[in-house]
């Protein structure tokens, strides 16, 4: 896709090291969920990159909590101005994860990040 074509860059940021209930996700399951994210994308953007990285926060009890992650990111031919909640949920639920950062940016450079949970598509 040339750059004139691109007209959103979306990039999902996603943890999997720990799964929504604190529960650790181990290689081997991190390496199934990666596949299954850059399948999910790749459906509907026909094409993503998936890239490893790594975050932390501190939980309730004070604890310096560090985990694995992956950034997706995948690019739409349209002009996309809300985030597509069936592909936040599917990407949630094959994630194991209740959130994630999702940054959205036009081909003029604006950007939109939100951080999304999967409470605010819940039916």
């Amino acid at each position: 896709m040339s750059q004139k074509e691109m007209k959103t860059r979306f990039r999902f940021m996603i943890g999997v090291g720990e799964d929504k209930h604190g529960a650790q996700i181990t290689p081997e399951e991190q390496t199934t969920i990666k596949q299954s994210l850059l399948r999910r994308a790749c459906g509907v953007f026909g094409g993503a990159t998936l890239q490893d990285s790594m975050g932390g926060w501190m939980n309730p009890e004070g604890r310096m909590v560090y985990e694995s992650g992956v950034v997706l990111t995948a690019y739409a031919r349209d002009p996309i101005t809300t985030i597509p909640p069936d592909l936040v949920n599917g990407l949630l639920d094959i994630a194991r994860q209740r959130a994630m950062i999702v940054e959205r940016t036009t081909n003029n450079g604006y950007r939109m990040p939100d951080v999304v949970m999967s409470e605010v598509f819940a039916d």
